[in-house]
This record gives structure tokens, C-alpha cells and sequence, in this order.
């Protein structure tokens, strides 16, 4: 336990920031003898004796709060953190148990875990290296409130869905073009001001090119709409370029989509 403790603080940079941040935390490894000196009951959870293997691994406490916090997969920006917030959540179970034996406070998982977000949050504004660039990743890091950082790009934005005003409904349009030419798709979902599903539809809808694809779908998902008697709609796709086409603010808009 000694030596896995030990290699945990040698390796991981984030984790000599920790350990500098909170003398504590070093102490502890002088402190932890104490455990073996007589069975005491554990603080924690006042079900079993305190010992190190107890406190570390079989306490429902720590059980609770380590399937909490360490129940991630963290790709490469993001193992330092991980490792920041398994170190932490260590030291927040040996914390929570100096506490409820020197201060008698209920040991709390929610106190704890605000205590690892926030030393999280903190080694993410100095730790190195990029996100693998998955959509999954990328939550994780805004929900942190951490920015992610992409070897590709400069700046990532997270876009969220957003619900429309009352009485009008939203659809979210794209269109598929495998081959270019080739046949081509369109599809769309409907939703309400609660967000709830309304309606969808995806259908081909002809041979042409990816462009064409996407003014297609836009097309058919507001005949759907007028077709329904939906007239409030708002029409969401991702397409720059269909945008510019129908602003018309493309220098060039191939003759058979000019009468659009």
C-alpha cells in the first residue's frame, strides 16, 4: 500500500502540485502506522475495524465515493486529471476520517466530491497535452468547465440544442451524399417547445451532389411542416455553405440552385 502510494506521488506531475498544495497529504504516509497498532472501529462507516485495507478498499464510504469519482474513460488530455482526481479522492477518505474522529462532522460524499471537482478544475488550468477530439470527451471537459484542446484546431466550441419559443416547433435537418455524384438523402426531426420528439423522416430523395443533399432536406422538412399545419418553424442544419447558398452570399450558386 506504501510503495503503490508512493509511486502514485512520484510519477504523476499533477499530483506533486497536489501534494504541494496540501502538506497534509505527505504527512499522511508517516501518520498511517498508527492504523496497526490495535483494532479501533471505523469511522467511517462504524460497521467494521479500521485498518488499511478497510479504510482503502472495503469501506462502503470509500467504495461509494471511488465509484464515484474514478468511474471515467479518459483519453489523453484528460488522464492527468484522472490521476488528479484519484490521488484526491484518496486524501479526501483519509481527510473525511481525521474528521470524524478529531472534529466529530459526519463524513459527507457530497462535501467530498465538491472537494475533487474543485482540485480538478484547478489542475486542469496547468495540465499538458491534447483530447483524442471525441464528442464524449468534449462534454466531459465543458461540464468540468475546463476548455479542451485539440491538435487540430485552435478554439472548440460546444454547440447544445436549444428548444424553441412556445407554439413553434424546431427541426434539425442534414442531408447524406455517400457519393458525389450519387443518391443522396435527407433527413429531420421534429420537436416541440418541452423538447419532446413530434415527428421524423428520412427518405431519398434523388441523385445529385452533398450541397444538393442538404437544401433537399431543409426543402422537404418544411413541406412536412406546412404540410401539418406547422407554421412556426425553425429550421436548424449545420451546412455553411447551404446558408451562404440561400443568402445568396456565395459568389457563385450553380444555375440549378439559383431559383430557390
Amino acid at each position: 500500500m506504501f510503495m503503490f502510494l508512493g509511486m502514485l506521488i512520484v510519477e504523476f506531475g499533477a499530483a506533486r502540485s497536489l501534494a504541494s498544495s496540501h502538506p497534509a497529504w505527505l504527512m499522511t504516509f508517516f501518520v498511517l502506522h498508527i492504523l496497526e497498532s490495535g483494532p479501533t472501529i471505523c469511522f467511517l462507516c462504524h460497521s467494521d475495524s479500521e485498518s488499511l485495507d478497510h479504510i482503502f478498499a472495503h469501506c462502503p464510504f470509500t467504495r461509494n465515493l471511488l465509484g464515484k469519482a474514478t468511474s471515467f474513460h479518459f483519453g489523453k488530455q484528460l488522464r492527468c486529471l484522472w490521476r488528479v482526481a484519484f490521488i484526491t479522492t484518496l486524501w479526501s477518505i483519509w481527510h473525511s476520517r481525521n474528521r470524524a474522529i478529531f472534529d466529530e462532522v459526519q463524513p459527507s460524499i457530497h462535501y467530498s466530491l465538491a472537494f475533487i471537482l474543485a482540485s480538478i478544475k484547478e489542475a486542469g488550468q496547468s495540465v499538458r497535452g491534447h483530447m483524442a477530439g471525441t464528442v464524449r470527451e468534449l462534454l466531459i471537459l465543458d461540464r468540468l468547465n475546463i476548455r479542451g484542446r485539440s491538435p487540430l484546431v485552435q478554439n472548440t466550441i460546444v454547440i447544445r440544442w436549444k428548444p424553441p419559443l412556445a407554439v413553434w416547433t424546431k427541426v434539425n435537418v442534414d442531408g447524406s451524399a455517400p457519393s458525389s455524384p450519387g443518391s443522396i438523402f435527407a433527413g429531420a426531426i421534429f420537436r416541440n417547445s418541452r423538447g419532446f420528439f413530434v415527428a421524423a423522416f428520412a427518405k431519398a430523395v434523388g441523385w445529385d451532389y452533398p450541397l444538393e443533399a442538404e437544401l433537399a432536406s431543409i426543402l422537404h422538412a418544411i413541406l412536412f411542416a406546412f404540410d401539418r399545419g406547422w407554421n412556426s418553424l425553425w429550421v436548424e442544419f449545420d451546412s455553411i455553405l447551404a446558408i451562404q447558398t440561400l443568402q445568396r452570399t456565395v459568389q457563385f450558386v450553380p444555375w440549378r440552385l439559383q431559383g430557390l
